[in-house]
């Protein structure tokens, strides 16, 4: 299933302390579920190059270095309690192939 627009008011309505990233919005793949609660998952590699732009245009010179730095301590170092978002790096096809070889 995909949420739509209609599913996500449902979702804010019923989880009003549902906690987002609104500078990443671009980054939101989806809501994951814990104990009741929905939680935020985004994508780690948009983040980075969101704010690697970010860096860039402020005159960083190691926008990569600042933008890595930025999310391992103020995003993956934090806990905002039980809804803190979640950050994701997706598994590529090639990966996932070989970890069902593995399982065999």
């Amino acid at each position: 299933m995909t949420l739509e627009k209609g599913d996500l008011e449902d979702i804010f309505e019923e989880n009003p302390e549902l906690l987002m990233m609104d500078e990443h919005t671009n980054a939101l793949l989806g809501l994951v579920y814990s104990k009741g609660e929905a939680i935020c998952v985004y994508d780690r590699d948009t983040i980075l190059r969101n704010l690697t732009a970010e860096f860039a245009n402020s005159g960083s010179e190691e926008p990569d270095l600042d933008a890595e730095e930025w999310i391992e301590f103020n995003i993956e170092g934090a806990y905002l309690g039980t809804q803190t978002p979640l950050i994701c790096e997706p598994i590529s096809l090639d990966a996932r192939l070989w970890l069902k070889e593995r399982r065999r």
